[in-house]
């Protein structure tokens, strides 16, 4: 938690929001363990409320699934996700660097560092 206090003017959503993103794609949360808002709030030390938000948020990310009167899990990846995961993430950086590129918004700096 310690490197996410240095967000101070983050709203604590956003917060909890990241911290509970960089648990799953780190494994730290594996796919199908429930996730508790009380447990959460609880170890962060704060209350339910921007949990709560966090996890709708991931669950319109498609990280997490909310299932009624069951509670929340963290999404399982497949291999075909994570390879169209990887295919669509170099898509977008090869348009970045092509657009870095031809609009010459590479600095000498950039190049050299």
């Amino acid at each position: 938690m310690e490197q996410y206090k240095q967000l101070t003017n983050t709203s604590l959503n956003t917060i909890v929001s990241k911290y509970l993103r960089d648990k799953i794609l780190l494994g730290e949360l594996k796919g199908g363990e429930r996730i508790v808002e009380s447990d959460i709030a609880d170890l962060l030390g704060i209350s339910r409320a921007p949990v709560r938000e966090s996890i709708q948020e991931l669950a319109s990310q498609g990280l997490i699934k909310s299932i009624p009167r069951k509670g929340n899990f963290v999404v399982k990846f497949t291999m075909s996700d994570v390879a169209e995961i990887f295919d669509i993430r170099l898509l977008m950086e090869n348009s970045v660097i092509e657009i870095l590129i031809n609009e010459d918004k590479l600095t000498n700096y950039d190049i050299s560092s």
